[in-house]
């Protein structure tokens, strides 16, 4: 089978790109035919695919930066749609998908959209106006276009419908990679790990004061606060909150991490926490869950399974409730790392990245067979 996928860029910053490059990667190994297209000069870094099975092409930027607009690409799909069984685009708001719609017409070949959490409510009501009036002229077409909107969770579905959309759904979460969890080697310090974009829906104001909270009663607990703001300024602002909180001796601001950085704050963590706003389905909370890590979530995350399957705790996004989540592990090493460990097993079971490329696989199957 011939697939493509279509992406705004390839930035080690976005939540979307290691999903779409380990699932790459995997269906390649399988012996599928992967491409994938995406914008170039969006971002400062460029993550590749592992596999040599994968071919990538980057497709200059000529438009506003924020939308991703490519005549390149456009002329590529235009010209190359044919020659692929189904393509893959993903997130909203942005230029590729509309490429996408019209190549995929032309050529007569189906394809799928994977909103990726951009249509919860928090997001929605970001630049609601603009969304608004994007969606009416362009982006509800597109999806009622799609052989398919490809869903993260049960949620995401209902937000579809909510849409006004009746096109057909799959439900297929993110996958991660997996192996790099070793149970006798891992401790469960009192340090709390945050590691995401530097943005208001991550929830970076409501972890600060639930932080300096819960140092009251668990003084000894640290906190990294690991991402990027993408130029937008935020961190200024972080930073100024944790000055007025009084917490520079005991919070750690270390900007983006990646590769063996990465790794090290994952190794050296003994929980994580994301007290977001909204979210489609958290790569970072289920990499962390990966390396053995429990975690602290809002209800916004949408991962449920990891409060059922003992592998962390939700806590709604306020200040109250985070902090008495952050004393509650910061309070047992044995609990983190019981935690830790359900963390891990939920992964290998539910999300990693070789059960998530065959879901993957079949759903391609049916919609190409459709056509």
């Amino acid at each position: 089978m011939r697939i493509l996928q279509v992406i705004g860029g390839l930035a080690s910053s976005s939540g979307t790109t290691p999903a779409v490059l380990a699932l790459s990667d995997r269906l390649a190994n399988a012996g599928h035919g992967v491409d994938i297209f995406y914008v170039s000069g969006r971002t400062p870094d460029t993550v590749m695919p592992s596999s040599p099975g994968v071919h990538v092409e980057g497709f200059p930027l000529s438009g506003p930066r924020i939308w991703a607009g490519s005549c390149a690409l456009s002329r590529a799909l235009m010209n190359r749609a044919g020659a692929y069984d189904v393509i893959h685009g993903y997130s909203l708001w942005l230029f590729p998908n509309i490429a996408v719609s019209r190549a995929c017409r032309r050529a007569r070949r189906p394809y799928i959209i994977s909103p990726q959490g951009a249509l919860d409510h928090w997001a929605l009501s970001h630049h609601g106006l603009r969304k608004k009036i994007y969606a009416d002229l362009i982006e509800r077409r597109i999806l009622s276009r799609a052989a398919c909107i490809q869903c993260v969770t049960e949620h995401e579905v209902s937000l579809v419908k909510n849409f006004g959309l009746s096109t057909k759904t799959a439900i297929i979460p993110n996958g991660v990679e997996t192996g790099f969890f070793n149970p006798s080697a891992k401790q469960y310090p009192p340090e709390i790990l945050f590691l995401s974009r530097l943005h208001p829906k991550k929830g970076l104001d409501i972890l600060l004061p639930a932080f300096a909270a819960a140092r009251r009663e668990c003084p000894g607990i640290r906190l990294t606060i690991a991402g990027g703001d993408g130029g937008s300024g935020y961190r200024k602002t972080i930073e100024a909150l944790i000055a007025g909180l009084g917490l520079g001796d005991c919070v750690r601001l270390v900007g983006e991490l990646r590769g063996g950085e990465k790794t090290a704050a994952f190794e050296s963590s003994g929980m994580f926490i994301l007290p977001s706003r909204s979210e489609g389905h958290p790569l970072a909370a289920l990499e962390a869950m990966e390396r053995g890590l429990p975690v602290i979530l809002t209800p916004q995350c949408y991962l449920p399974e990891a409060a059922k399957q003992g592998a962390g705790l939700i806590a709604g996004a306020d200040v109250q409730e985070i902090s008495q989540a952050i004393v509650r592990l910061a309070s047992s090493e044995p609990e983190r790392r019981k935690m830790g460990h359900a963390a891990r097993r939920l992964i290998e079971e539910q999300f990693s990245a070789d059960r998530i490329a065959s879901l993957q696989a079949e759903l391609y199957k049916e919609v190409a067979a459709k056509g």
